[in-house]
């Protein structure tokens, strides 16, 4: 680069991205129009729709305003923003960032250095919020900027500058890989210095801080927009930078609230764990003293206690971040190109998963609480109805709930009618498998001792095929399945609790079971109804006939799987007695525990897997990485609870259950396996090749009654849990060759 010419004055531009920013803009705009220094060429990218106001508000300070049609993410308005200015320096600053006054002229003096290709500041010692999460979010990025080395390794473009030849250099942001919020202005950083430009830290150009944070926003923020992609950015680079907050010690605190979070655990299982919990406390404080130090001084004593909280989430974050990103390299690459929002992915699969775990917790206790007031041989008589009530599950839900969810996916402005058709169908379909099943206990003896209890048992299923959990997946509105979820088994949880306490209550059980499901359905209802009402009210012809049409090859196929899962309990009810049922469900209930959590992530990537159906490249990509992502995470899991199954068996049912241990590492193992499979039935139902999941699930059923025949008058519980093996394996491979079939079948 030539050195600059003698008397030359650069134009500066100052880019200023904006989204629903119309609260905060005003703030900043009158800063930087109060700056010193050279004129300023003011710029406003208004990032897609932004009813609020945002662009009146610019328009208002007299910025030129650039309105995005769609929204592109901050880098993609930063690098509009380039384009269409005139500087020589390109200035950035965020819409909730007021500078000082000097601030701008500090980062442009800095370009008088030949060799600085771009300088960043920080925020200042004054955020305008005055909460706890917001002082501390804002104190902590001021101290980690003020203490770093002035000859950077990084950039920051909340109040950062850079030469525009060094920008259009390297290609501006990355908008393409960065479409929200993230690391956008640490990957331009990284790849200047890949380049060889030098990029200082101005220490002094500094701005407040105008968002208001949250202690959950703050822990969302370091883990999915910070934490997560910097893991891929390092990975990428194949270094680990020691500068800001990446410094040895800090990595050390993020080891040691690692150790801390599983010792809280730990002391579960022995209270000495305790000890090691405190000592990893007072290590992970350690690491973050100075910072400690500096919150003393700023404010108080009280503020520094306050904040350890906040600051151990951080470390949390980071770790949990830094594990989640070796675990996306790991499986492989994502394509950037498509509809696959991996973030959108992994929110839906936390959310689903943090919903899930609260819910079965709630019916894992109830459950728990049942079999020790009930004792083996009664849990063993409710299980038993509940496997033969399944099948009225199945196929009064007749897999309307999977293809409702890939069509309000695909096309969500039909959800209405989508909801009114097939709520209808359910519900009539219901009525029907209850009349087939009650008439099963008139023709085998075995089942007329349980009637009363079969006919309760079908209480929840009626509530159950009133739920619209599929509507809201298919809009990947994750919150509210899960919310309603843990509603449902709060209530069930409850009324068990209250209402079953003698061995001779085992009625109330299914009650207070459909209780808690009526609960869950009504709450997802009501949210629908609100929700819908805006739709058209339509008629579209010929829909029942489609729906059924496309879902009658899944409720064949589902009704198979369930047999593959629970013919062995209904064939050991034939052969058995109630005690040895009771016993391998405590083991079966752990087990679904695991697999159900895991589901989560199946769940949650179904309908970005029916969006990239729409270009077969992109959807066997997209499956790729899910079925490798699923089964690094299902081995990780599976041989972690394996080694602790007598733990949980003796924790949970009691001493009286651990002679189900070896069944249940087993059954740990077919639920990894059923988790893995779990992403190429998704994919066979999203390129309309459902038909294909069926010759799997037959072989596999057949080979369930088939080995559980032959095994359980044998080898008892263990040869149960070796038949559920073997048939759910044959299932993966037969479904996986079945894939492959589809995709050399179907066009591109």
């Amino acid at each position: 680069m030539s050195d600059p010419v003698p008397g030359f004055v650069p134009l500066v531009s100052v880019i200023v991205p904006a989204r629903q920013a119309a609260h905060t803009l005003a703030a900043c705009l009158n800063a930087i129009l109060a700056s010193e220094g050279a004129p300023l060429e003011l710029i406003v990218v208004v990032d897609g729709p932004s009813p609020d106001g945002t662009a009146d508000v610019a328009e208002a300070h007299g910025a030129r305003v650039i309105q995005l049609s769609d929204r592109l993410g901050p880098a993609g308005a930063r690098n509009a923003g380039a384009a269409a200015c005139a500087g020589d320096i390109l200035v950035f600053v965020d819409a909730d960032v007021a500078v000082r006054p000097d601030a701008i002229a500090l980062l442009v003096r800095s370009f008088d250095d030949p060799p600085v290709a771009a300088v960043f500041g920080s925020y200042d010692r004054e955020p305008s919020r005055l909460t706890v999460a917001s002082q501390y979010k804002n104190l902590l990025h001021h101290f980690v900027h003020q203490a770093g080395r002035e000859r950077a390794n990084t950039f920051w473009s909340g109040l950062g500058a850079v030469r525009r030849e060094a920008f259009d250099g390297i290609g501006g942001f990355d908008s393409a890989r960065y479409r929200r919020p993230s690391i956008e202005d640490i990957d331009l950083g990284h790849r200047l210095r890949e380049a060889g430009r030098e990029i200082r830290l101005v220490k002094s150009a500094q701005g407040s801080h105008l968002k208001l944070w949250t202690a959950f926003g703050i822990f969302r923020t370091d883990l999915f927009d910070r934490a997560l992609p910097w893991t891929e950015l390092i990975l990428r680079a194949g270094r680990m930078p020691t500068d800001l907050n990446l410094a040895p010690r800090h990595r050390l605190g993020v080891a040691a609230t690692g150790v801390l979070i599983a010792s809280l655990f730990g002391t579960a299982a022995d209270a000495r764990f305790i000890y090691v919990a405190l000592t990893a406390l007072l290590v992970a404080v350690a690491a973050g003293a100075d910072i400690f130090r500096f919150f003393v001084r700023e404010r108080g004593i009280v503020f520094a206690i306050l904040s350890v909280p906040l600051h151990l989430s951080y470390y949390a974050a980071s770790g949990l971040g830094f594990a989640m990103g070796l675990f996306r390299h790991a499986a492989g690459p994502i394509p950037v190109r498509g509809f696959l929002e991996t973030r959108r992915i992994f929110t839906n699969t936390s959310v689903l998963a943090i919903g899930e775990v609260a819910a079965r917790g709630f019916s894992f206790l109830a459950t728990v609480h049942v079999a020790r007031v009930l004792g083996a041989a009664g849990f063993g008589r409710i299980e038993l109805a509940s496997a033969l009530a399944l099948y009225v599950g199945v196929l009064s839900t007749f897999g309307l709930d999977i293809v409702g969810t890939m069509r309000v996916a695909v096309d969500p402005d039909r959800a209405r009618v989508l909801a009114r058709t097939i709520t209808s169908l359910r519900v009539a379909l219901c009525c029907v498998m209850t009349a087939a099943l009650l008439s099963l206990t008139w023709v085998v003896p075995r089942f007329a001792g349980i009637r009363m209890l079969l006919l309760l048992t079908t209480i929840p299923i009626f509530a159950e095929s009133l739920s619209l959990a599929w509507l809201f997946q298919g809009l990947e509105r994750m919150k509210r399945i899960a919310a309603v979820g843990i509603l449902g088994q709060a209530a069930y949880a409850a009324g068990v609790f209250a209402f079953v306490k003698r061995p001779d209550d085992i009625l109330r059980v299914p009650v207070v079971s459909g209780f808690g499901a009526a609960v869950a359905s009504g709450a997802l209802g009501i949210v629908a109804w609100r929700a819908l009402r805006r739709l058209p009210e339509e008629k579209v012809s010929g829909l029942t006939k489609a729906l059924l049409t496309d879902a009658a090859p899944l409720a064949a196929i589902t009704a198979a799987g369930i047999v593959t899962y629970n013919a062995d309990v209904i064939i050991l009810g034939l052969l058995g007695d109630d005690r040895h049922i009771g016993i391998y469900r405590a083991a079966g209930r752990i087990a679904g525990v695991f697999q159900m959590l895991g589901a989560a992530f199946s769940t949650a990537v179904f309908p970005s897997l029916a969006r990239e159906s729409r270009v077969r490249e992109n959807l066997r990509s997209a499956l790729d990485w899910a079925v490798r992502t699923s089964a690094m995470a299902w081995i990780v899991g599976a041989a972690v609870l394996i080694a602790a199954a007598p733990l949980i068996l003796r924790w949970t049912f009691g001493v009286s259950y651990e002679e189900a241990t070896r069944t249940l590492r087993l059954l740990f193992l077919a639920a990894a396996v059923v988790g893995v499979r779990a992403q190429y039935r998704s994919a066979l139902v999203v390129l309309r090749q459902t038909r294909r999941n069926l010759p799997p699930t037959l072989w596999a059923a057949g080979t369930s009654v088939l080995l559980n025949l032959l095994l359980i008058p044998r080898f008892g519980l263990l040869g149960m849990a070796l038949a559920t093996i073997f048939s759910e394996t044959l299932m993966l491979v037969l479904m996986r060759r079945q894939v492959d079939v589809a995709f050399r079948s179907v066009p591109s």
